[in-house]
């Protein structure tokens, strides 16, 4: 048995091909991701709610750069239905994270209301409060900590903006890579390599200022960071 596999769904009462997926290999559950209706799109449920399907086994083998060839591959060949290419229900061209994903304006709708004033709530804070409590630093880490915050400049100190996420088709911007990359199902370090590459036009890092102007709200870290810098000025006079 190979370690990685590709796999199709066929509905049965036209015995037409309508999913393409990869899948890994686990002792315990065999072929865990080609059985599993967990993490599937809307129209892939439409027509499990409508017919039966079933599962084929494709291509096998133990090298996954082959069978994420194999899976761009066959999407192309049996063409994705939202383009108007084919019979299957994929949203992105396979590979790797969510090439070729089109958003469609109800998706950008419920990311954009789902991330709209969302705070953590009183219970999480206390947790992550209650996590913290307790740890000790050591004198070798609290010296290392202090040396590297003595003597920096204002620009030194400010966070990386790539933090700070826009995507260009929906206009919605994100308070961290993580929470872009989880919004439209890519991997964290791939949406950051494809960004940087020059590699996924959707998507552009924004300055911390920006993210503050177009969500309007208050710019804490600058404030936060002048108030150091006053102190600081206060201290050699």
């Amino acid at each position: 048995m190979k370690k990685y596999y590709i796999y199709s769904h066929t509905r049965l009462d036209n015995n037409e091909i309508f999913y393409i997926g990869l899948g890994t290999y686990y002792e315990k559950s065999i072929l865990k991701r080609a059985k599993s209706k967990y993490k599937r799109n809307k129209f892939w449920n439409n027509i499990v709610n409508k017919t039966s399907y079933k599962i084929d086994i494709l291509f096998e083998s133990d090298s996954l750069e082959d069978v994420r060839n194999k899976e761009i591959e066959l999407i192309k060949f049996y063409g994705r239905r939202d383009l108007g290419l084919g019979t299957l229900v994929n949203l992105a061209n396979g590979g790797e994270g969510n090439h070729g994903f089109i958003p469609s304006e109800e998706f950008k709708n419920n990311i954009s209301k789902r991330n709209t004033g969302k705070s953590l709530s009183k219970e999480t804070r206390e947790k992550m409060s209650l996590a913290q409590k307790g740890k000790v630093v050591s004198k070798e880490i609290g010296q290392k900590i202090s040396n590297s915050k003595k003597n920096k400049s204002f620009t030194k100190i400010i966070p990386s903006f790539n933090k700070r996420v826009k995507h260009i088709p929906s206009n919605e911007v994100f308070a961290s890579l993580t929470k872009a990359a989880y919004a439209f199902n890519f991997r964290r370090n791939t949406l950051s390599k494809l960004i940087k590459n020059n590699e996924l036009n959707d998507f552009i890092f924004i300055t911390n200022e920006e993210y503050c102007k177009i969500k309007n709200i208050r710019n804490t870290t600058n404030e936060r960071l002048f108030r150091t810098t006053k102190k600081e000025n206060l201290n050699i006079y």
